[in-house]
């Protein structure tokens, strides 16, 4: 223990340098990054599309059935054009006829957004769009999903798919008060 204490002693810069770098890994492993925690109770479930985005969808939504000429949207989720949520950072899911091709996923927010893309291998069919910094209240954003969006065999949307979406807070008169 000598012998490590007199080195030590020895090597004070870098001991110095050691020290402030596991200081800083304290302090992240403190810092709360925004995840969005989704349980069955929050995960929002798809519902119908309005009115107003059906003309993005084929004219069959009900059954998914893949066509042969090209890629189609089924569902967007939460629908458009507002969702109401408490979670600032609440992902917005797409899902097409037919399997996509994760390197071809490619879309623009406005007003510019971070964002980051998730996709997972058990749901082929569906991209999910989440925003790092948080979608604001009652700021209406445009998504334009590129055309180049294709599937493994190389069908693609017939044009790019543009929607808009609003984040709202929910009245909290409609929120359960549980006796308070």
């Amino acid at each position: 223990m000598k012998k490590i204490l007199a080195w030590l002693k020895s090597h004070r810069l870098f001991t110095l340098a050691l020290t402030i770098i596991l200081l800083l890994i304290l302090i992240l492993s403190f810092l709360p990054f925004p995840t969005p925690e989704t349980t069955p109770e929050t995960t929002p479930q798809p519902q119908p599309v309005t009115d107003q985005f059906k003309k993005l969808l084929p004219d069959s939504v009900d059954s998914p059935t893949p066509t042969t000429s090209k890629l189609s949207l089924v569902s967007i989720t939460p629908t458009p054009p507002e969702f109401e949520s408490i979670w600032s950072t609440e992902k917005i899911s797409l899902t097409f006829d037919q399997i996509i091709n994760p390197d071809t996923i490619s879309y623009r927010v406005s007003p510019s957004t971070r964002t980051k893309t998730i996709f997972d291998d058990s749901q082929p069919q569906t991209f999910s769009i989440v925003p790092l910094t948080g979608w604001q209240e009652n700021q209406t954003y445009t998504i334009t999903v590129s055309q180049k969006l294709s599937t493994p065999n190389h069908l693609q949307l017939d044009s790019p798919l543009t929607f808009t979406i609003t984040r709202k807070l929910p009245n909290l008169d409609d929120l359960p008060t549980q006796g308070y």
